[in-house]
């Protein structure tokens, strides 16, 4: 079957595919003559050229039949042509370029183009601007745009007036400029903190923006460390001032506390000398020397190597049996405390409580020292109120991060309570 013969509407449908087959030959030979590659070039321009050649001299003819003018010998050898000859140059052209077209978009997905670049650079976080001298946008990404509409405004046309915008210009009421100069940095409302920065190569004036806002969060927690610090050390300025005032104030304190067990001591020896039959007042007279001698040189008590001999001592002076549970603490600080502690429980044994024995009990425990005094007297019948000895050595018990209690039942007895590791400087 001759050309001629098809119908028009087939005949139709063959050129309309002839044409678009053109069209894609002539779109594809400026990509494809970028590339390498000898033959498929001029293999595109044949397909162009043979498919416009059969639009033009199919189409004549039918166009000369169908307005009934006189076809000329090209027409009229188209119009001769057996139908095979268009629908197989049809074919192989469409095929030979969708063959193209799928190696083309391969090629495009691979390899690096300007489309590639362009579109990484919109996916960075960064924001990139590239410029002339003169400002001129040559390239910049989506964050650039962003950046700029967000700190000035309006839209990214000149880098140069922008630069000198972000350097000391005017900003959008709700963006915090945080620094000025050649790395100038904003504050958005996002919170998030971004700073610039320009440099210039061969004529093209790059322009950046960085993301700082975990850095800018450091900085940000660092000044107000230093905040807090500078007010901790005005603090511990004021502090130091006051240290040798409450130092003085300690060492009355200690020194009233001392004199007042040494009074204690010295009644309780008079009180049983005169009680007792014992004819010679002369351990009485050497503790009311030692009293006033204290009064008179206002001297702070230092319990020596023999501080549990004078305890012992103070006992017997007072005819009490002292009856001593445990070894004395490895921590000098306790021992002194515990020593304290131990005169204090002996002045109250025999003055409140009329006792003939004070049973000084030491207990160790994993990180405490402990110990309990206990005598053997009258129990108190209304709850024990604190006076100036026993708060004294409640105090020194709580500085030192301890504990004192007062039990009154089954017997009375008093418990100080000692963290091995002591922080205080008693």
């Amino acid at each position: 079957m001759i050309w001629s013969e098809l119908h028009p509407y087939l005949r139709g449908l063959i050129l309309t595919g002839l044409f678009v087959t053109m069209c894609m030959a002539l779109c594809m030979i400026p990509n494809r003559f970028r590339r390498r590659g000898i033959l498929t070039k001029p293999l595109l321009i044949v397909c162009g050229i043979v498919s416009f050649a059969f639009v033009v001299m199919l189409g004549a003819g039918m166009k000369a039949s169908y307005y009934g003018n006189n076809q000329g010998a090209v027409s009229l050898w188209a119009e001769r042509l057996h139908m095979v000859v268009p629908v197989a140059a049809l074919l192989i052209m469409n095929g030979y370029l969708v063959a193209l077209l799928i190696a083309e978009i391969r090629y495009r997905k691979n390899a690096i183009t300007p489309d590639s670049i362009k579109e990484s650079l919109d996916h960075l976080n960064t924001g990139l601007c590239f410029s002339d001298e003169n400002g001129m946008v040559m390239l910049a990404n989506h964050r650039m745009y962003d950046l700029c509409q967000q700190i000035v405004g309006r839209d990214l046309q000149n880098a140069a007036l922008f630069w000198d915008i972000l350097r000391n210009g005017t900003v959008c009421a709700d963006v915090e400029r945080l620094t000025e100069g050649e790395e100038p940095s904003f504050r958005l409302p996002d919170q998030s903190v971004w700073s610039f920065s320009r440099s210039i190569s061969d004529g093209i004036i790059q322009l950046m923006a960085a993301n700082i806002t975990k850095l800018q969060s450091l900085v940000d927690d660092l000044v107000q460390t230093n905040t807090d610090l500078a007010a901790q050390h005005l603090r511990l300025q004021e502090y130091s001032k006051n240290v040798d005032h409450l130092a003085r104030l300690q060492e009355r304190l200690d020194t009233k506390a001392r004199i007042h067990s040494q009074f204690g001591q010295a009644l309780l020896a008079t009180r049983h000398f005169l009680l007792s039959e014992d004819e010679t007042a002369e351990p009485v007279m050497e503790m009311w020397e030692q009293t006033t001698n204290s009064l008179r040189k206002v001297t702070v008590f230092h319990p020596g190597g023999d501080s549990l001999q004078t305890l012992k001592n103070a006992a017997q002076v007072a005819g009490l049996q002292l009856d001593i549970h445990g070894s004395l603490p490895r921590h000098p600080q306790n021992r002194t405390l515990f020593l304290y502690a131990a005169m204090e429980a002996l002045t109250n044994a025999v003055r409140h409580a009329d006792a003939q024995c004070l049973r000084f009990e030491l207990l160790e425990k994993e990180d405490m020292d402990i110990a309990r005094f206990a005598n053997d007297g009258k129990i108190p019948a209304t709850p024990v109120t604190e006076g100036g000895g026993l708060s004294a050595l409640r105090r020194k018990t709580e500085l030192a991060g301890g504990t004192m209690t007062i039990e009154t039942r089954p017997a009375f007895a008093l418990v100080l309570s000692v963290p091995k590791e002591r922080r205080d400087g008693f």
